[in-house]
């Protein structure tokens, strides 16, 4: 919280509200004496038809009615003046604290005591950072992407607290590749209630990718594509048959099948590019 001078604006707002009061009590002041020359006026005018006055005596208490009624509409439209001038040296007064949007540690100053600010265009004073949590930022190549989801656990380790291992997790990943690295980008979020990780820091970053357990997995290799379809070459005795299938996670070495092949059955890892379905082939297993 920043409290900027409010002394002369104290003042100001001292003023309207003893202002306010004053025009208030004039008001009540002259409701009263409107309501009494009104009865007087009422009074007057019955006379006045039974010929008891005189027209000048009734014309004095009409003169005098009409201008409390004039004087009490001015004192009202006072108070209505007086109570939007109070509001606006409330509204500055106000205007004097300044509440950070959130709670945080201020990690630059931008202005000085004494130093004049505006409002228009905007001043800025301080830079506020909340580092309960801290996020890091890295690169990864475009292989990976299918292995990292939002949610996997992370390691840190920053080199201020050697041996010490901060946990994470993956908290957003950018789905767009960069065109020149080949790589996207990962948000790690960290938990840091006891703040011993600062902004700024290099850290190094442990992903662990998403497990699936009892995957059905073939070599890399013996995956290709045709025709825009994932294919693998199923060897039955001495032929192969070209089969579908849908494939998962790879880590460039194997490939997770999903649907398409069983368990037990053997595939193709050499030779099968550019080979037909149904060909005779001699098996030679590793």
């Amino acid at each position: 919280m920043v409290q900027l001078n409010q002394q002369n604006l104290l003042i100001v707002v001292r003023q309207g509200q003893a202002a306010v009061r004053v025009a208030e009590a004039q008001l009540k002041e002259a409701e009263v004496k409107v309501e009494n020359l009104k009865k007087e006026r009422e009074r007057l005018a019955n006379l006045l038809k039974k010929n008891v006055i005189s027209q000048q005596k009734y014309d004095d208490i009409d003169t005098a009615y009409s201008m409390a009624v004039t004087r009490m509409e001015v004192i009202r439209a006072q108070i209505l003046s007086t109570r939007e001038n109070l509001a606006m040296a409330n509204q500055k007064l106000r205007d004097t604290v300044i509440i950070a949007p959130f709670s945080g540690l201020i990690v630059k100053r931008f202005i000085n005591q004494g130093e004049y600010v505006s409002t228009m265009p905007p001043s800025p004073l301080f830079l506020i950072m909340n580092i309960d949590k801290v996020k890091t930022k890295i690169s990864l190549p475009e292989i990976h992407i299918d292995h990292i989801h939002i949610g996997n656990p992370v390691d840190v380790t920053v080199d201020t607290y050697p041996g010490i291992i901060f946990k994470g997790k993956v908290s957003t990943i950018n789905p767009m590749v960069d065109p020149v690295s080949r790589a996207f980008t990962v948000n790690v979020e960290i938990p840091n209630k006891d703040h011993r990780l600062k902004p700024g820091m290099f850290a190094r970053v442990k992903i662990y990718p998403t497990i699936h357990k009892s995957a059905l997995i073939v070599p890399f290799k013996s995956v290709i594509k045709r025709e825009g379809n994932t294919v693998v070459f199923v060897i039955e005795g001495n032929t192969v048959r070209l089969r579908a299938i849908t494939a998962g996670i790879t880590n460039e070495k194997e490939i997770e099948v999903i649907d398409g092949l069983k368990e037990g059955e053997e595939v193709a890892i050499e030779g099968h590019y550019g080979m037909a379905d149904k060909t005779q082939v001699r098996v030679e297993r590793e």
